[in-house]
């Protein structure tokens, strides 16, 4: 069956490409465009070009149509140890250097996103990168982390199978150590490389992040190469400006040479070396667009107020703890994390930590930036006041995780669907956290759960609440997907 599409269908299944997913189609691209429609429409029987574009505009990003559209229309195609100058600076100076200074601090963690991840041989270079660097690797709390908009290509590089191609600029050491052999030729990872990577679905033009929920913050590297000819100029602006968000201080940016950018962009110093140049983050520590705090009475001074002069300055405190927690809640709606962390250090905080609600404000906000050692202390002193909140015990799951405590973060992703059993983000960042500690049957067991509940929550929510179940829906439709439990295409 060959679907046929006209001058009016095209432009209007480019302009449902650019909406939905950001992705740009120039005149010489159309072909690859029409190839992609006519394919995806045989393969789900849909009977004209403008049933085909009915039916994208109403399904959802992770639809099965979607998917297939966009596997046929990203170039998935990559190799080990892509761009060699670039994997020669993280080799000899940005990742020895990394690591010396981490050692010096005692913290050894390290945070990596491979932000156009395709089959994830980027993110397994980096990965064998780091295994040659670090002899105690197993003593690391490495988080290295890939996303792309393809599902079939991360399927593929949770997989961890390659071809003889892909593996071309690997050399014959690195393939006795890191791989094994492979029926029908090419190799696949071993084991211990492939449980240091976790990939995910993500729409750079969506406006996911940075989230510490998704893990998508505080990098200390960012790979985001070949990215951005897909993009008109304005919207790589605006995921430029998400993707410094996600850096952690000293943190670097690796774009790739078919990216066309500005030389420099807002926020980070461009650094040049032998045939390459790199974005470093500038010191944003301690930068707020607060006006100075009002200083909070302090009964405790020495003044010792007594009778209704007491009672006054009990009042004229509780007040000032009452305005500041309701600023910090404000900027933590808006996640204004830099805020929310440079009003908790420069307040008078006492009474503050009283406050369960403004205690788990804070601890997000730390947690976001990775301070995750002062997100704990914050997450913590909240339980200790409201020992029932499900969400503290859902971010305490989340910074456990961060931590590198897989266990702990079990008990309180538990203790979090105890108290609410229907939450659906619990259920899912549960199920991803069992099949990366290698419990697949348990974690597929939790992505059904929350796939039930999204489909419900979606069906039966209003306004708000359903459109996020909606989004929670193609992301965990999209995680089945990638780990083989893929569901049968919707037919027309």
């Amino acid at each position: 069956m060959t679907v046929l599409l006209g001058t009016r269908e095209l432009d209007q299944l480019r302009a449902l490409v650019e909406r939905r997913m950001g992705l740009v189609f120039h005149p010489h691209q159309l072909p690859m465009l029409i190839d992609a429609a006519q394919d995806t429409a045989r393969h789900f029987r849909y009977a004209d070009a403008q049933q085909l574009q009915n039916a994208l505009s109403g399904l959802p990003l992770g639809a099965p149509e979607m998917d297939y559209l966009i596997s046929r229309i990203t170039v998935g195609e990559s190799f080990f140890f892509r761009d060699g100058p670039q994997m020669d600076f993280l080799r000899r100076e940005f990742l020895p250097t990394l690591i010396r200074r981490r050692r010096r601090q005692g913290k050894r963690t390290l945070r990596v996103w491979s932000a156009a991840a395709a089959a994830g041989q980027e993110l397994y270079s980096v990965a064998m990168l780091l295994r040659e660097l670090l002899p105690d690797v197993d003593e690391w709390n490495l988080h290295l982390l890939g996303t792309d908009i393809n599902a079939e290509s991360l399927r593929a590089a949770v997989e961890g199978s390659f071809s003889e191609w892909s593996m071309r600029a690997v050399d014959a050491s690195q393939r006795d150590r890191h791989f094994l052999p492979h029926g029908g030729g090419g190799a696949r990872v071993r084991p211990e490389l492939q449980r240091m990577a976790r990939f995910s679905i993500l729409n750079l033009a969506g406006e996911d992040f940075p989230s510490m929920l998704a893990d998508l913050h505080s990098f200390d590297l960012i790979l985001c190469r070949n990215v951005f000819i897909y993009f008109d100029q304005q919207r790589v602006h605006a995921i430029l400006s998400r993707i410094v968000r996600c850096l952690a201080p000293s943190g670097v940016l690796m774009l790739g040479a078919s990216d066309v950018v500005a030389v420099n962009i807002e926020g980070l110093e461009t650094l040049q070396r032998d045939g390459m140049c790199y974005y470093h983050l500038l010191d944003r520590s301690g930068a707020s667009d607060l006006a100075p705090l009002v200083e909070m009475p302090a009964s405790a001074a020495g003044r010792g107020p007594r009778g209704a002069e007491q009672a006054s300055e009990a009042r004229r405190l509780a007040d000032a703890r009452s305005d500041m927690a309701a600023q910090i809640s404000g900027l933590a709606d808006k996640h204004c994390w830099q805020d929310v962390v440079s009003m908790a250090e420069r307040a008078a905080l006492r009474g503050l930590r009283d406050d369960a609600p403004t205690c788990r404000h804070i601890a997000a906000a730390f947690g976001n930036l990775g301070r995750h050692e002062e997100a704990l202390d914050w997450c913590e002193q909240g339980l200790v006041h409201d020992p029932t909140s499900a969400e503290a015990h859902f971010l305490h799951a989340l910074l456990q995780v961060e931590a590198g405590k897989d266990g702990a973060a079990l008990e309180a992703f538990r203790r979090t669907l105890f108290l609410a059993p229907g939450m659906l983000e619990a259920h899912h960042q549960l199920g991803l956290l069992q099949l990366r500690v290698g419990n697949r049957d348990k974690g597929l067991r939790s992505l059904r759960n929350a796939l039930q509940l999204a489909r419900r929550q979606a069906q039966e929510g209003t306004g708000e609440k359903r459109s996020d179940a909606a989004r929670m829906l193609a992301v965990i439709e999209n995680d089945l997907v990638i780990h083989d439990q893929e569901e049968k295409p919707r037919q027309p």
